[in-house]
């Protein structure tokens, strides 16, 4: 799977033991297969401080171009996102 893109689709909570299970692939993806990933969030219902944590770290892998985060409606989660707006 070297090299390769790869997408990861949540469309549910990521939270708790999900969301640790979700940062586990992602890790492994980026830093140990080499491959860039599309981490698809639009249709995510709701996070916790561990779900967050994953799109902080993506947004600062995103200067090595090899995580790219499309984040849910905004609308949903006004608060807790607003600093993350500026995440591509």
């Amino acid at each position: 799977m070297q090299g390769r893109s790869v997408e990861l689709k949540v469309s549910a909570k990521l939270t708790g033991h999900f969301a640790r299970s979700c940062f586990a692939l992602l890790c492994n993806l980026v830093e140990r297969q080499n491959s860039h990933v599309h981490l698809n969030l639009r249709e995510c219902t709701s996070f916790d401080s561990i779900g967050l944590m994953i799109i902080e770290w993506a947004a600062n892998r995103n200067g090595k171009g090899d995580v790219k985060v499309s984040l849910p409606v905004l609308s949903r989660y006004e608060k807790e996102m607003k600093p993350l707006q500026t995440i591509k």
